[in-house]
């Protein structure tokens, strides 16, 4: 069985031009952007087609960041 990252979002002030990312964070190089799509609803799930021991999928977080 292959296992996908998927990501589920709810954001009631969701505006148009918002995007979400998914990011794997290496020492030496900084955040590198996997994933990115912006949403054309305030909540969902998302496919993301990245295969979830491409990586690691112990200790993952969430940080909110205003670009």
């Amino acid at each position: 069985m292959i296992r996908e990252i998927g990501i589920y979002w709810k954001n009631p002030r969701m505006m148009n031009g918002d995007s979400i990312r998914l990011y794997e964070e290496v020492f030496a190089r900084g955040k590198i952007t996997l994933y990115e799509f912006q949403p054309s609803v305030t909540h969902g799930f998302k496919k993301t087609r990245i295969r979830a021991d491409f990586i690691p999928t112990m200790n993952l977080t969430f940080k909110e960041t205003c670009l």
